[in-house]
């Protein structure tokens, strides 16, 4: 599902695909394969982050999206 969807994103780049994608990765889950799939797009990334609940916006860098380094693992 996930692929398909970045596949329709590359056909179709729109706000409302893009909304309609993060709408079917919240109804599929599986957050991290989300990320993993879309992990070139930052603008992407950021949707999932800010609309999975209980994800750590903390721990991605403000920019990119990508995992930032958490000293000892800390949480």
């Amino acid at each position: 599902m996930a692929t398909d969807s970045r596949q329709d994103l590359s056909d179709c780049d729109t706000l409302q695909m893009r909304q309609q994608i993060v709408r079917t990765a919240k109804g599929q889950g599986f957050w991290s394969v989300w990320m993993t799939v879309f992990k070139d797009d930052p603008d992407m990334l950021e949707r999932f982050i800010k609309e999975f609940p209980g994800t750590a916006v903390d721990c991605f860098d403000p920019v990119t999206f990508q995992p930032v380094p958490r000293v000892n693992g800390a949480i």
